[in-house]
């Protein structure tokens, strides 16, 4: 492929990965509100609630969703070993953060409900087949 398209393709790729980044971001702002947005819920635990949107059926996390996001757009437009290694290692990163960190206090307040929560929706990676309900919370205007 001529370096001119392949080029083409890959700030394509990445700027669609920044817009689904954003749009995720602005989405949960909207849906959640800040304060859960920075883990407001972990301290003051007496003031959390379950949260019951439709992202939340196909997406645990849709914040760290859109780190992964970024980072897979960073991957696309360079394409270097060393981009490859932190997209990888940032994934790891964040599933061991939400398994020991966020989801440990969860599991505590919520118990078998949302071990069995965990057990259907992803906590960081959308399923192929909620791809359209995941696009769907993207576009929402009235959130």
């Amino acid at each position: 492929m001529p370096f001119g398209i392949d080029l083409a393709l890959r700030i394509l790729a990445d700027v669609s990965f920044l817009i689904i980044a954003m749009m995720t971001v602005r989405s949960a702002i909207l849906t959640f509100g800040l304060d859960y947005m920075g883990l407001v819920y972990l301290y003051f635990p007496e003031e959390s609630e379950v949260q019951q949107h439709e992202i939340c059926s196909v997406l645990r996390h849709p914040t760290y969703f859109a780190v992964v996001c970024l980072a897979v757009g960073g991957f696309m437009i360079r394409m270097s070993v060393f981009s490859f290694v932190f997209l990888i290692l940032l994934d790891i990163g964040l599933l061991a953060h939400i398994r020991f960190v966020e989801e440990e206090e969860l599991i505590e307040r919520f118990g078998e409900s949302y071990l069995e929560y965990q057990k259907q929706v992803p906590a960081l990676h959308v399923r192929i087949r909620n791809l359209r309900t995941y696009f769907r919370f993207l576009s929402r205007r009235d959130l």
